[in-house]
């Protein structure tokens, strides 16, 4: 329960979101209604979620020589958290430039406005990330 209740903002702190956390005894589980269901494929959504951070934090602590509390630094944690996805996406804007002008296009048609779930969709559906 702890678990899922972690702050991924700052993971590293390993901080708890109180409300998150109270969520698990202020819902009555026995009638599985969709507010539980939702809330219980969310958790697993976050479990997973969690999981590959901690996974992150691990490998890349291991590979600090010195200065292990840099990992405590909202810099470093960002620059992990983002790591993996910004990676991903410069990979596959270079075996496909086409999808950056594509991209791009979908900006100036907002007015450089691009909303996050125009963005994510073209991210999921059009990169396939």
């Amino acid at each position: 329960m702890i678990y899922t209740s972690l702050d991924h903002d700052y993971f590293t702190n390993l901080l708890i979101l109180q409300g998150e956390f109270l969520k698990w005894f202020n819902l009555d589980f026995s009638a599985e209604s969709r507010e539980e269901l939702d809330f219980l494929e969310n958790k697993q959504d976050i479990w997973m979620a969690t999981t590959t951070l901690a996974m992150e934090v691990v490998t890349w602590y291991g590979r600090l020589q010195e200065n292990h509390e840099v990992i405590l630094t909202d810099k470093w944690w960002m620059k992990l958290r983002y790591h993996h996805f910004g990676s991903e996406m410069k990979e596959v804007f270079e075996g496909n430039p086409g999808l950056m002008k594509e991209l791009r296009g979908i900006f100036k048609s907002q007015k450089d406005k691009l909303s996050y779930y125009d963005l994510f969709q073209y991210i999921q559906k059009k990169m396939e990330i």
